[in-house]
């Protein structure tokens, strides 16, 4: 909890600590599609264009064959 800008009270539930990893697929997944959302709206982003004209690295990836709204959209797994 925060008052004022500085913590004053924490609490970690089933076993996690303040060093832990922890996974929050949701709230990316809202993060991402939102800013995905904005930079489309500002032309800066085109939802149709393939996935490695952002992300040259991820040619030889399960995403290189993938378009941007593929990802937006949540349809891409390596089982595809």
């Amino acid at each position: 909890m925060l008052h004022r800008g500085r913590t004053v009270t924490e609490w970690y539930a089933h076993g996690l600590a303040p060093d832990a990893q922890h996974l929050i697929f949701s709230v990316s997944k809202s993060i991402a599609g939102t800013v995905g959302g904005i930079l489309t709206g500002q032309g800066r982003l085109d939802p149709e264009a393939p996935v490695v004209r952002y992300l040259p690295e991820l040619k030889a990836s399960v995403y290189g064959g993938c378009t941007v709204r593929h990802l937006l959209d949540m349809s891409v797994s390596e089982a595809d």
